[in-house]
């Protein structure tokens, strides 16, 4: 079996491929090109395993789903008209955590080279309860 963050990754593509109809990678070291916009890239950045009482655990896995639009005129519109498709389809599917918690969006634009490239940087917190096995089927 994978590691508990590689199933959730693969869990998130698979609903947020579903809601945006574009491509939509887990690999943090994919360089996106202009040639793969409009495109999703989704990665979980940290991992945290709180103790409990009675040997329980709660691990919190940090989901980020950046959502890169090329730069043109209506980039917030176009940009935010992704982020409700993906806030949607996170609402319905849980991706099999016990809570699956919104945290915020960062707006990011970088306007270097031939293409200018937007990105928003969605912020989830993924919360699985009494995870003591890090391969837990979710």
């Amino acid at each position: 079996m994978a590691h508990i963050r590689k199933q959730l990754r693969d869990r998130a593509k698979q609903a947020i491929e579903s809601a945006v109809h574009r491509p939509v990678f887990v690999n943090r070291t994919k360089q996106v090109s202009p040639n793969d916009l409009p495109c999703v890239v989704i990665t979980t950045d940290t991992d945290q395993v709180s103790y409990q009482a009675l040997n329980t655990t709660t691990r919190d896995i940090a989901l980020n789903i950046r959502v890169f639009e090329k730069a043109l005129f209506d980039v917030d519109d176009l940009l935010d008209g992704q982020c409700v498709k993906i806030e949607n389809a996170l609402i319905d599917d849980c991706l099999g955590t016990s809570e699956l918690q919104f945290t915020s969006t960062a707006l990011d634009f970088f306007g270097e080279g031939d293409q200018p490239i937007a990105v928003a940087t969605m912020q989830y917190t993924a919360r699985f309860f009494d995870v003591t096995d890090p391969e837990q089927v979710i």
